[in-house]
């Protein structure tokens, strides 16, 4: 006689990160102005602390420089958080986009 199968315990799916697009007007950001603009990072000295704390990954490699020039097209994985994507920044994009101050 075989033994009973056992049956592995239910987990809980793991919701999809969140993805978001972020528009440049110029020709690059840095990691840590991603960060600090996505409210990662409440100021950009806090970048280094973060990185070292938190893996993040660029293009399906693991990176830990703030000071990484990130480009259109570019990816940006940071576990647990989100995925965030570098695109060139549009006519009809809203004001408050990276690079892009509002004044007054």
């Amino acid at each position: 006689m075989r033994p009973p199968i056992r049956k592995l315990p239910k987990t809980k799916s793991v919701p999809p990160e969140p993805q978001t697009e972020v528009g440049i007007s110029e020709e690059f950001i840095t990691l840590g102005q991603l960060l600090k603009s996505e409210n990662l990072i409440g100021t950009g000295g806090e970048a280094r602390h973060f990185l070292s704390e938190n893996p993040v990954w660029i293009n399906g490699e693991q990176d830990d420089r703030r000071g990484r020039k990130l480009r259109p097209g570019d990816s940006v994985r940071v576990p647990g958080i989100g995925l965030y994507t570098i695109r060139e920044k549009t006519a009809d994009d809203p004001a408050n986009t990276l690079n892009e101050s509002t004044d007054a």
